[in-house]
């Protein structure tokens, strides 16, 4: 791809290589991880059904499947000091990063960066 935009004669600015903490094993090994990448990127949807053992798939499982959950609160904040102590940015992708009311307990965190799709990004702006 960017052999392709050099031909075309197209600008190519710095890409930078990061890390998608979903699972609590790279929770876990945030602080090693942190030094080699510009970025942690915190999937919250796969975060908190690995971490509480819970098939998104299953409605009888659907109350474990919170990124309220303590645990999955420590992983998130856990990764957000290994970012800081890195000085990179993380940033939380997933259900946390579209609910208003979650997004408090995020910053708090340290989470600098929300992804979400722009058709949520208005309704977020309103609830703010």
């Amino acid at each position: 791809m960017r052999g392709e935009l050099k031909t075309e004669g197209k600008e190519i600015g710095l890409v930078e290589i990061g890390v998608m903490i979903e699972t609590p094993a790279a929770a876990i090994c945030d602080g090693q991880l942190a030094p080699e990448v510009a970025f942690f990127s915190i999937g919250t949807n796969d975060l908190a059904q690995y971490t509480m053992v819970a098939d998104r798939g299953s409605e009888h499982l659907e109350r474990l499947q919170s990124t309220r959950h303590p645990a999955v609160l420590k992983l998130i904040g856990d990764t957000c000091d290994a970012a800081c102590e890195a000085d990179i940015w993380v940033g939380v992708c997933g259900e946390a990063a579209r609910e208003p009311t979650r997004i408090p307990k995020l910053i708090e965190l340290g989470v600098t960066e929300l992804s979400m799709s722009p058709r949520q990004s208005p309704r977020l702006r309103r609830s703010s």
